[in-house]
């Protein structure tokens, strides 16, 4: 079978006065001839609000109650030796205290 899902819950506990997270991660994605692989992404922050609500008019990686839903594709190969690139593409929906921008991803990798 070369379909697989992958779903990832996580809580992240915030300090000094941040707001707690909840995050969720879904992806499914195809292997090619066990050297491609093509995945559909998705990740959903959520904010629970009992920080310290004071928003500043900047914004940045460490603001105060993120929230966003993302989305997009990643495209890989791996050679035989164990040696891969991949490429992914995301943008930003429903987008609360940081800014929306797209994201493209290059990586190199060796899957030990």
């Amino acid at each position: 079978n070369n379909l697989y899902s992958n779903i990832v819950i996580g809580f992240n506990q915030r300090s000094n006065n941040y707001s707690d997270e909840l995050k969720l991660d879904l992806e499914v994605g195809i292997f090619i001839k066990q050297r491609f692989l093509l995945a559909l992404k998705s990740r959903w922050l959520n904010s629970l609000q009992n920080g310290d609500r004071k928003e500043t008019a900047e914004f940045s990686v460490f603001s105060n109650n993120v929230e966003y839903l993302s989305f997009g594709p990643e495209v890989a190969y791996q050679t035989k030796s164990g040696f891969g690139i991949h490429f992914s593409y995301f943008t930003a929906t429903q987008v609360k205290n940081i800014l929306a921008s797209p994201q493209l991803n290059f990586g190199l990798y060796y899957d030990l």
